[in-house]
C-alpha cells in the first residue's frame, strides 16, 4: 500500500481530521475492509511523505512493514525540536505519526530508505524528491504490463500541474504546504513525465479531484468514491 491514510478510531485523529474537513472521515482500515481487503492483511506500506493525512494511519496496520525515507524522518523529529515560531511549518505533521514509526522501529517493522531504491518489493521502486512538497518526498514507480505508473503524492495535485493549461501550457509547481522550491519540484515533473512516457494518465495524485471523471470510479458504501486505474 501507498500511504496509509488516517486512523479515526483514536480522539485526536478524529478532531483534527473534522476541523479540516467535516465529519465523513473514515479509518483507513474500515475503507478497505468496505472493498473487501483486511488490513490485518496489509504486509507492506511504502510512505511517500510524512504529512498527518498520508502517515496517521499506520495503527490501523499491525502487520505491516513501513518504508520511508531517512531524511524525512530525522528532519521532521528536527522540525518539531525547533522553537514556537517554526509552528506554521509543522502545521501538515503529527508527533504522535513519529511515534508510531518509532514503535514501528522497535517492532522490526520499519525501513529508513536513502535515496532511490530499486525493488523495494517485485517491481516497485521509489525516487526521492528532495526539499520539494515535503524534506524527502518518494515518489512510488510501479511497473505493469501497460507500462511504469507513478504515485506522485502530493508534488503536484492535479494534471495541470504537470502541463499548464490550452492558454499558459507549462509547469506549474504545486507550493502548497511546500517546503522547498517550485524550480525543484519543475525538475521532478520533468522526471515523472519521462518515467510516464509522457502519458499524465499514469502519474497517480492523491488529492487529484479529476481522478473520478479520467477513471472508471464507483462509490462504496460508505458513500467515498474508489478509482480504478488499471
Amino acid at each position: 500500500m501507498v500511504d496509509c491514510g488516517i486512523d479515526m478510531r483514536l480522539e485526536s485523529k478524529k478532531v483534527k481530521f473534522a476541523g479540516d474537513h467535516g465529519e465523513n472521515g473514515h479509518s483507513s482500515d474500515e475503507v478497505l475492509a468496505s472493498i473487501g481487503v483486511a488490513a490485518k492483511d496489509v504486509d507492506a506500506i511504502i510512505l511517500t511523505h510524512l504529512h498527518w493525512d498520508h502517515a496517521s494511519g499506520l495503527t490501523c496496520f499491525p502487520n505491516a512493514h513501513v518504508y520511508v525515507q531517512k531524511q524525512e524522518f530525522f528532519k521532521w523529529i528536527e522540525a518539531w525540536s525547533k522553537p514556537a515560531c517554526f509552528g506554521a511549518l509543522r502545521t501538515n505533521t503529527d508527533p504522535e505519526d513519529l511515534k508510531a514509526l518509532i514503535d514501528c522501529a522497535v517492532q522490526g517493522r520499519l525501513t529508513l530508505l536513502d535515496g532511490d531504491c530499486d525493488n523495494i518489493l517485485g517491481g516497485v521502486h521509489v525516487r526521492l524528491a528532495p526539499m520539494v512538497h515535503s524534506f524527502a518526498l518518494q515518489a512510488v514507480l510501479i511497473d505493469t504490463a501497460a507500462g511504469t505508473y507513478i504515485m506522485a503524492a502530493d508534488i503536484c495535485m492535479r494534471p495541470e500541474n504537470l502541463t499548464g493549461t490550452a492558454e499558459a501550457p507549462g509547469f506549474y509547481p504545486n507550493v502548497k504546504f511546500s517546503v522547498g522550491s517550485s524550480y525543484e519540484q519543475a525538475l521532478f515533473y520533468e522526471k515523472l513525465l519521462e518515467w510516464a512516457d509522457g502519458d499524465v494518465s499514469r502519474i497517480i495524485m492523491t488529492h487529484d479531484g479529476t481522478r473520478i471523471s479520467r477513471y472508471r470510479t464507483e462509490e462504496s458504501i460508505l458513500g467515498l468514491r474508489h478509482s480504478y486505474i488499471l
